[in-house]
């Protein structure tokens, strides 16, 4: 048999074609989902002690209490603290459907974290909202002191609002590329 040489050259065609992603293994897929997973876990034992520490503290705001804004500004704590980190415990357990895929399970959890980085988490702090405009009260009210030291609960809030809004840029960013990442192998 001989070979038409008027055609175009197979090995030429065949470099020109687009290459296609490589295929995800599942297990790839199961390392990220580990390795996410693990975050929570670490969670299990963060926010106990957290919550610990913020009834420690308000329980020592009800000890030195004098009058019913005190009190309430303990209770507030408490209570907005117990709140913000039920709404963070449902924010990073996830519940699977057995019959999901783990890759569709993975893009929904990144999807998801992608969602809270850009600034959802703010939801999560809004419990906290009456107790620092109580605390916020309680500094203005304190007598004669300066504006900025008044005013410090609401300033300690806006830095800790910005740190965590710009350290979570870089965060934003490499989600975004496992998502795209993991959208390339999966073909959507």
């Amino acid at each position: 048999m001989t070979t038409d040489p008027s055609g175009p050259d197979p090995k030429s065609l065949w470099m020109e074609q687009d290459k296609e992603p490589d295929a995800v293994s599942l297990e790839q897929i199961h390392a990220l989902i580990r390795r996410y997973d693990r975050r929570a876990r670490r969670a299990v034992v963060a926010i106990p002690a957290i919550l610990i520490a913020a009834g420690f503290v308000g329980g020592q705001l009800w000890i030195k209490a004098h009058d019913w804004i005190g009190y309430a500004l303990a209770l507030a704590l408490v209570l907005g603290e117990a709140a913000t980190f039920y709404i963070v415990w449902r924010m990073l357990y996830q519940p699977r459907d057995p019959a999901e895929p783990a890759g569709v399970y993975l893009h929904r959890k990144l999807l998801r974290r992608l969602d809270y980085l850009k600034g959802r988490w703010l939801l999560a702090a809004a419990p906290l909202l009456p107790a620092l405009v109580l605390a916020q009260y309680v500094a203005l009210a304190a007598g004669h002191r300066p504006l900025w030291l008044g005013l410090s609960p609401s300033l300690m809030v806006i830095a800790c609002v910005a740190f965590i809004r710009l350290a979570g840029r870089g965060r934003q960013r490499r989600v975004r590329a496992l998502i795209d990442e993991l959208e390339a192998l999966m073909g959507r």
